[in-house]
C-alpha cells in the first residue's frame, strides 16, 4: 500500500495493524494535510460483520466533535475495501508508553482526566465505547489525548435501550481485562460499563498492574467477577486518597452501585490535578483540615465547601480556595485554552467560577472557552 494512491490519499507509511485494522499515515493530496487510513485486515477485509464494524466506528466516531476523540473525516471504497480516513494523531499509544512501568502519578491523573471528558461527551451523545483500553488511546509527545476505535460502540436511544448495535445478547464485546463484570456475563451494557474499564485504566497507570490477574481469559473472568482489586494506595503509596476512592467507585462489581459517572470523574480528576499541581495549597489542606476536625463545627465556609468538593473529600478555607483559582485555575485555564483544549479549560472554569463569581479576569475568558455548538 506505500506508495500508493487511494482516493485523494497518498499512502506514505504504516503506522500499526492488528486483528481489527490495519493503519496507514496518508497525504490528503486536496487539502494537505496528514490524515490517519484505516483499512480492514486482508483476511477480513470482504466479511459483512467486518465491514459493518468499520461503518459503525466511523458513524459512532463522527457523531462526537471532541478535542479528546479522534475526528473522523470520511469513510470511503477502493478496489473493494472500505477505509476510514480520520486525523492523524502524533505520539504513541498509552499501551506502549505503559510498557516502561507506571506513569507519575501528575500524568496519569492528566490523561485520565482527560479520557473522562471524551467520555464524558460520548455519553451525552447517547454513545458506548465498549473498548476502552490502553491501546485504544493515543497520547501525543505534549500528553494530549484521543481515544481511538468506536468500532465496538453503540448508540443509545433516549430511553437508553440499544438503538443500534452488532452483537446479540449473550455476546461478550471487548478486552477481557478491561471488561465490566456485566460485560464478561454477556449482558447488554450502558455508559456504566464504560466508567469500569476508565476504573482499570487508572488503576494500570498508577500501578503498573491490572486490577484483575488471570492466568487465562477464562481466570481472568472469574477474577473480574469474584475478586476484589488490592487497593491503589497499597501499591503505590503516594498516590492521593481521593483518587484511591475515584477508582474503587469506577470498580464497583454491582452496576447499580457504580453510580460514579464519566462527567463526575472527569470533574474530579480535573481537581485533583489542580491539587496536584499546587504545592502551596497541598501542604495547607492537612493543616486546614486538623482545625476543623478540632473545631467539631461545620461553619457554613466549610459546609459549602464539601458539598462542592464531596468527592474528592478537601476540607479547604474559604482563602485558601480564592488562591487556588486565581493563582492556579486561571493560568491553566489560559493554557487550555491555547491548546484548544476547550472542554477541560470550560471545566476548570467553572469550578473556578464557583471560588470567585464576578472575576473580571475569569469573564473575560468566557468567549474563548464557550464555543458555540449547532445541533442539526
Amino acid at each position: 500500500m506505500v506508495g500508493t494512491t487511494v482516493s485523494h490519499y497518498r499512502i506514505d507509511r504504516q503506522l500499526g495493524a492488528g486483528g481489527m485494522g490495519i493503519v496507514y499515515l496518508a497525504e490528503d493530496v486536496q487539502l494537505h494535510r496528514k490524515v490517519a487510513l484505516k483499512f480492514l485486515p486482508p483476511g477480513v477485509a470482504q466479511d459483512s460483520q467486518a465491514r459493518a464494524r468499520l461503518v459503525r466506528e466511523a458513524q459512532a466516531a463522527s457523531a462526537l466533535d471532541h478535542p479528546h476523540i479522534a475526528t473522523i473525516y470520511e469513510i470511503g471504497e477502493w478496489q473493494d475495501q472500505l477505509f476510514i480516513a480520520m486525523a492523524y494523531c502524533d505520539g504513541r499509544t498509552l499501551k506502549n508508553r505503559l510498557a516502561g512501568g507506571p506513569l507519575p502519578v501528575r500524568d496519569a491523573v492528566s490523561i485520565g482526566a482527560q479520557i473522562a471528558a471524551a467520555l464524558k461527551a460520548a455519553h451525552a451523545a447517547g454513545v458506548v465505547h465498549r473498548d476502552l483500553k490502553p491501546a485504544n488511546i493515543m497520547v501525543s509527545p505534549d500528553g494530549e489525548i484521543r481515544v481511538l476505535d468506536f468500532g465496538l460502540a453503540k448508540v443509545m436511544g433516549p430511553d437508553q435501550e440499544t438503538a443500534s448495535r452488532m452483537t446479540a445478547a449473550g455476546t461478550t464485546v471487548g478486552t477481557v481485562a478491561y471488561m465490566s463484570p456485566e460485560q464478561v456475563r454477556g449482558e447488554d451494557v450502558d455508559q456504566r460499563s464504560d466508567v469500569w474499564a476508565l476504573g482499570v485504566v487508572l488503576y494500570e497507570m498508577l500501578t503498573g498492574h491490572l486490577p484483575f490477574a488471570g492466568p487465562t481469559s477464562w481466570a481472568l473472568m472469574q477474577a473480574v467477577l469474584a475478586e476484589e482489586p488490592v487497593p491503589v494506595g497499597s501499591r503505590r503509596p503516594e498516590t492521593p486518597s481521593e483518587l484511591d476512592r475515584l477508582i474503587a467507585a469506577a470498580l464497583k462489581k454491582d452496576r447499580a452501585a457504580r453510580t460514579l459517572t464519566a462527567e463526575q470523574a472527569a470533574r474530579e480528576l480535573s481537581l485533583s490535578l489542580a491539587r496536584i499541581s499546587s504545592p502551596e495549597l497541598s501542604a495547607m489542606a492537612p493543616q486546614v483540615m486538623t482545625r476543623l476536625l478540632r473545631a467539631r463545627v461545620l461553619v457554613p465556609a466549610a459546609a459549602l465547601l464539601l458539598a462542592g468538593f464531596a468527592g474528592a473529600g478537601w476540607w479547604i478555607n474559604l482563602t485558601s480556595r480564592v488562591r487556588w483559582a486565581r493563582e492556579y485555575a486561571m493560568p491553566e485555564i489560559v493554557r487550555l485554552a491555547e491548546q484548544e483544549l476547550y472542554v477541560t479549560a470550560f471545566d476548570l472554569a467553572v469550578e473556578a467560577e464557583r471560588q470567585i463569581p464576578g472575576d473580571r479576569l475569569l469573564a473575560a475568558q468566557w468567549p474563548v472557552i464557550s464555543r458555540p455548538a449547532s445541533v442539526v
